[in-house]
């Protein structure tokens, strides 16, 4: 089979290019999502105070805690 290859290159020339513009034609088509749509966790906290500016309910009740790696 091999032999009967090499005698004929032109019909092997001619298959190898179809095959090469089907995969680049098809290559261009498929579509291709580089960000799926993922719903984000997402948590909302609410303060409210009376006579309270937002700075000092910042400062009252929102504290950070760092966590020590020993």
């Amino acid at each position: 089979m091999i032999k009967h290859l090499i005698h004929r290159p032109i019909p092997v020339l001619m298959a190898f290019t179809a095959l090469l513009v089907l995969g680049v034609i098809t290559c261009m088509n498929i579509p291709v999502s580089l960000l799926p749509d993922i719903a984000i966790p997402e948590i909302t906290v609410q303060v409210s105070g009376q006579n309270t500016s937002a700075r000092e309910l910042e400062n009252t009740v929102v504290r950070i805690d760092t966590v020590k790696n020993n």
